[in-house]
């Protein structure tokens, strides 16, 4: 019996070793404020000689004031090739927390395989060094260079100063206006009889720019609520479902539609994680969270107009 169990042991460790695959676990930030978001990062590379099929990751998170189950599936990892999934969580109180392994089971050679993560050590600070403490795992692109905000410095002016620079403004503008008038003007009365003779359906709305817009006008939840209601009208016309659907069952359809590209699936996944924490977890959103979102669904919108759905 125990040369039964130590045989038994050498094979099951022999198969996650000749599969070749590496399983790693990481944060966005290892040091954050109170309420935060920080991405957990997962990485799978299929370092082997043979492809793997049939993966599931499976992840949770159990912080104070916050929960999290999160599930992923791949059909197929070819050799050399590396995928990285994310998701958010919010930092709770101050203090430090362990996050447990995330586990991974795929098929290799027709044997089933289970591998974990290492975990990942998060410590929650009230003032977080310069930097947030950057600590990705594996080779996550680091998204910081994308979701920067570059703001101005603000200069006061005086009426007088003020009154000056709009004149001089609208003297070096009335001209081009001019121009512009007269060259579109008449365009734009064609157009609109054409609209109106064909009773062509008007152009769609600019969501992301209304989403902005009511952002900056101080209604934060609002305009996540706009995202979010943009991101399912194109998951239900997608995938044909009514009303019903939630935007949560329309990104696992997304999750497993290998027509659309990876990066695209992954950015429309954050931005959706992002909206159901502000509507669920009273999270109050950042610019850069905010940027994030619509990246996701401008991303989303484009490839699926691409394909004409």
């Amino acid at each position: 019996m125990r040369f039964l169990l130590l045989v038994l042991l050498l094979v099951l460790g022999s198969a996650s070793a000749q599969s070749g695959v590496s399983f790693e676990k990481g944060v966005s930030k290892s040091v954050a404020a109170p309420g935060e978001a920080v991405r957990v990062v997962l990485t799978v590379t299929n370092n082997g000689k043979e492809p793997i099929t049939d993966l599931t990751l499976r992840d949770s998170v159990s912080l104070p004031g916050f929960s999290y189950n999160y599930v992923e599936y791949l059909s197929y990892l070819a050799p050399g090739e590396r995928r990285s999934f994310s998701y958010t969580i919010i930092a709770p109180e101050e203090g430090n927390y362990t996050l447990p392994p995330a586990v991974l089971e795929f098929t290799s050679g027709g044997r089933k395989v289970v591998l974990r993560s290492g975990e990942v050590v998060l410590h929650v600070t009230a003032a977080p060094p310069a930097g947030g403490g950057r600590n990705f795992t594996g080779d996550v692109a680091n998204r910081s260079a994308e979701t920067r905000l570059y703001t101005q410095e603000e200069k006061g002016l005086t009426v007088k100063e003020a009154l000056k620079f709009s004149l001089l403004g609208l003297i070096g503008i009335l001209p081009i206006a001019y121009l512009v008038v007269r060259h579109f003007g008449r365009r734009g009365k064609e157009i609109a009889k054409i609209y109106r003779e064909k009773k062509i359906e008007a152009p769609p709305r600019d969501v992301l720019r209304e989403a902005k817009q009511t952002f900056y006008a101080g209604n934060k939840r609002e305009a996540f609520e706009q995202v979010s209601a943009e991101l399912r009208r194109l998951l239900r016309r997608r995938y044909g479902r009514g009303g019903s659907m939630t935007l949560r069952e329309g990104i696992a359809l997304l999750s497993r539609d290998e027509n659309v590209a990876e990066d695209v699936r992954s950015l429309a996944r954050e931005a959706a994680e992002l909206c159901e924490l502000v509507e669920f977890a009273n999270h109050d959103p950042s610019p850069e969270e905010l940027h994030l979102a619509l990246k996701g669904l401008s991303k989303l919108k484009t490839a699926l107009e691409k394909e004409g759905r």
